[in-house]
């Protein structure tokens, strides 16, 4: 026998195995599914969450029994089962659900170490939470995309989390952030008139035709875009002054005697 089948025959006699014993197993890519089935009719298994999300996580699990433990499963331990990239497809997505559900239930300590790590699916689920610390978490999840902080933008009616993001060192700096920043009404008028800079000529104009901003931001988007034009023009017609006809620019050569 070897020892699968020891560990399999312990389970059926109603044993109790080591706590490395199974373990192991749940770490071994070629348990069987009868393994699985067997420790979830165990009440001293069920009740270890680590073994149980260890259970969950697994390819061979029966995936009508791992969709039922994921209900015994803290938020620590659901979160872990959505990062493992062997836990089956199916079974993620419903842990993923079960993370969003959990969210009214935890504390802003809890969030904020969620935002930090939580898969994509789950930061859009995150979006809308009304702390700054769980808005900064998120922005500085690996998993977290340009459309993440434009999405803020249009979501939190505070100048403070337009202000965050802004700042932040990464997302501040798109464009299409700024621009979402300067289409926010909360975004204050000195800020929204720095970023009008940072925009070129076609989203000046695009801007200044937008009547869902205010009256003053599209004149500034209008004048600063003139003014670009102007000096431009200006420019160029410096350089056509100051330039030198190639014919007098070129002494003519000596002749003998000359």
């Amino acid at each position: 026998m070897n020892a699968t089948q020891i560990l399999l025959e312990l389970l059926r006699s109603g044993q109790q195995p080591g706590g490395e014993v199974v373990q192991r197993a749940l770490r071994s890519p070629s348990s069987p599914p009868e393994f699985f089935t067997l420790l979830s009719g165990c009440h001293w298994a069920i009740r270890d969450r680590r073994l149980v999300s260890l259970a969950v996580g697994h390819p061979k699990c029966p995936r009508h029994l791992a969709l039922q433990l994921v209900h015994h499963l803290g938020w620590h331990d659901l979160l872990q089962v959505a990062r493992w990239p062997r836990a089956p497809a199916p079974v993620r997505r419903q842990v993923e659900r079960r993370l969003l559900e959990r969210l009214p239930m935890l504390t802003l300590g809890e969030r904020t170490s969620l935002a930090r790590l939580a898969p994509r699916s789950v930061i859009f689920g995150m979006l809308a939470d009304q702390s700054l610390r769980v808005i900064q978490a998120l922005l500085g999840n690996p998993q977290c995309t340009e459309i993440v902080p434009v999405r803020v933008l249009a979501l939190h009616p505070s100048a403070e989390v337009v202000l965050t993001v802004l700042r932040h060192p990464k997302w501040g700096l798109l464009p299409a952030v700024r621009l979402a920043a300067v289409r926010s009404r909360q975004t204050p008028l000195a800020v929204a008139f720095g970023l009008l800079a940072t925009f070129a000529d076609p989203t000046l104009h695009n801007l200044s035709e937008n009547l869902d901003l205010s009256e003053s931001l599209r004149v500034a988007a209008r004048a600063l875009r003139a003014r670009r034009v102007g000096d431009r023009d200006q420019g160029l017609r410096k350089t056509q002054s100051g330039s030198t006809p190639l014919a007098s620019a070129v002494s003519p050569p000596k002749l003998e005697g000359q």
